[in-house]
């Protein structure tokens, strides 16, 4: 299979082919809370952390990707120099930020230091004590989010959300070390593998999309379900014995309502809301289709058009990779143009048939390869537009 083969000439390209093989051992519990009016996403987050490394480590390092698209940054520095303007000049409340706040490592508290300063899209913390190979620990944290504006891969407009890269995420730590990438226009990302674990609460007529499946909860598919007469399949037990609790979605505030999320072996989450949403469903094989479009769309999007095209892709790339590696596949019709991947879920501006296999050929490699797309960008946006010729 080409999975194989890439697998192969990936590892023979790092330093030492013969060195064992090993990733570090991610778990993510997310407490996620949406206040529409202001357009931030709170909460609280707790990472458990094996190393798997034959290193000891002696810091630990956070993605907080959103602050890119603000005055000040890297990514705002760099338009510059390319004479553009899209976050350079944006002031409160339209730029993008992601803090976190109140972090304990170990049970003790501990500084964020911003090694790239004034760019503040990486956070870095000291240990409190080294962590050796084989041993564990745990990461707390309390954050905030808010998508700009101006879209970019994210975004807010009224109450639609593309919540994308909006959560500290874990720098990965590979044989290189700490993979520390603030990030740039046209630059890539990096994940740990890990399991997600997302409670999120959000207005109740909500229409949400997201990597996963919902455990519990009422992401709004059935209120926006355009072909009434086909079931929904949410999935639920997918995940087996391994299925958290479903009792975490009640006691929801008037007006609100909670969805708890849950997904393995992946290295990132993704989230799109927009109580306009229409919803149509799927399937290819044994994975379940979700399509999620907007007003306006039924000519392009509707009548299971874009439901159609995204399982043709689906049904390709297994045969040319073999059986895609998660239950689920998430389309949605996002507020930028273009598109962008994530595991089991593409952003797209529009369902023309080579935008959905390019973006689903991602989920493939690099999503189930998650191969480092900063130093092999040929295994991602290079072969990914190799295969959609």
């Amino acid at each position: 299979m080409i999975l194989s083969v890439l697998l192969a000439l990936q590892q023979a390209a790092t330093p030492d082919p013969k060195a064992p093989y090993w990733q570090q051992e991610v778990a993510y519990e997310i407490t996620a809370r949406l206040d529409e009016a202001t357009g931030v996403l709170s909460g609280t987050e707790r990472v458990r952390y094996l190393n798997r490394s034959p290193d000891t480590l002696r810091a630990f390092s956070l993605h907080l990707y959103l602050n890119a698209f603000r005055p000040g940054s890297r990514w705002a520095d760099a338009d510059s120099v390319e004479k553009r303007r899209r976050f350079n000049d944006l002031e409160d409340p339209d730029f993008a930020f992601n803090h976190v706040r109140t972090v304990r490592i170990m049970g003790e508290p501990v500084e964020a230091a911003y090694p790239f300063a004034p760019d503040s899209t990486i956070v870095r913390f000291d240990l409190p004590r080294l962590l050796a190979p084989g041993d564990s620990m745990t990461v707390e944290m309390e954050w905030d989010a808010r998508p700009s504006t101006v879209p970019r891969r994210q975004g807010r407009a009224g109450r639609r959300f593309d919540f994308a890269q909006w959560y500290p995420k874990v720098v990965v730590y590979d044989r290189f070390g700490w993979e520390e990438h603030p990030l740039y226009p046209a630059g890539e990302f990096y994940g740990e593998f890990g399991t997600f674990l997302v409670d999120l609460d959000v207005p109740d007529d909500q229409v949400v999309g997201a990597t996963g499946v919902p455990v519990c909860g009422d992401p709004g598919w059935e209120r926006a379900n355009r072909a009434p007469d086909r079931p929904i399949e949410y999935q639920r037990d997918y995940y087996g014995a391994a299925t958290p609790a479903s009792d975490a979605c009640g006691g929801a505030a008037p007006g609100r309502k909670r969805i708890r999320w849950y997904a393995e072996r992946v290295h990132h989450f993704a989230m799109s809301l927009n109580p306009d949403y229409r919803y149509e469903g799927g399937r290819s094989g044994n994975v379940a289709v979700h399509v999620l479009y907007q007003p306006g769309d039924e000519k392009t999007w509707g009548g299971g058009i874009a439901v159609e095209r995204t399982r043709t892709a689906l049904e390709w790339l297994d045969n040319l990779y073999g059986p895609f590696g998660w239950p689920q596949m998430t389309n949605v019709h996002r507020i930028e143009g273009g598109g962008t991947e994530y595991p089991m879920m593409i952003h797209d501006g529009s369902a023309d048939q080579g935008l959905i296999v390019h973006e689903i050929g991602h989920n493939y490699t690099m999503g189930l390869l998650a191969n480092n797309e900063w130093r092999e960008a040929w295994l991602d946006e290079g072969f990914t537009s190799f295969q959609t010729t």
